[in-house]
């Protein structure tokens, strides 16, 4: 018996792992979707932004516990036979890609912890373009170029309408300046 239930375990981790890849990328494209939609700033994007860093990490922890067996040498060879597999060219770098992307989703989070709501908003249009950029890149091929059947049409999808939201926000972007100090006169 031991064994079935170590069975059902290892599929609802491996469910979770699906789940919060999923997560992450849906979290991404609503929070771009409701900083590009709001009308009055608010502190909803930033929970959804943060609720798809946590699920990034999770996700980033859930892969090297089921598929990698904590292993970051397996994980390297698996991420560079499936570019490989897909593209033609071996990746071994591409695990690295992984970790800065969730290194760049944590300090924009911390970032945007920092500078408030206001602030964040006021960020230069450079900046909006490396961090969204990048996000795009990393949700095309993690939604659509990286998965299988049916689910890549959902990963275009999402990468279709945070494409839309971050051009929508690039042009709503006001520029920073810094608050003016009240003269003591």
């Amino acid at each position: 018996m031991p064994f079935a239930g170590s069975h059902v375990h290892e599929v609802l981790k491996a469910a979770l792992l699906i789940a919060s890849s999923w997560t992450a990328l849906g979290c991404y494209a609503s929070a771009v979707t409701a900083l590009a939609l709001e009308k009055a700033v608010s502190p909803l994007p930033r929970r959804i932004w943060t609720a798809g860093c946590l699920s990034y990490f999770a996700h980033m922890l859930l892969a090297f516990d089921v598929a990698y067996d904590w292993s970051h040498e397996r994980a390297v060879a698996d991420i560079a036979i499936q570019s490989e597999s897909l593209s033609g060219v071996s990746a071994p770098w591409g695990l690295w890609i992984n970790y800065a992307y969730g290194a760049v989703w944590l300090v924009d989070l911390l970032g945007w912890v920092r500078v408030g709501e206001t602030g964040y908003r006021r960020r230069s249009i450079g900046v909006h373009w490396l961090v969204h950029g990048f996000f795009l890149f990393m949700l095309f091929n993690g939604g659509f170029v990286f998965v299988e059947r049916w689910t890549r049409w959902i990963g275009l999808g999402l990468f279709l309408v945070s494409l839309w939201a971050v051009c929508r926000l690039s042009g709503k972007l006001k520029p920073w300046t810094p608050l003016r100090q009240k003269s003591s006169s």
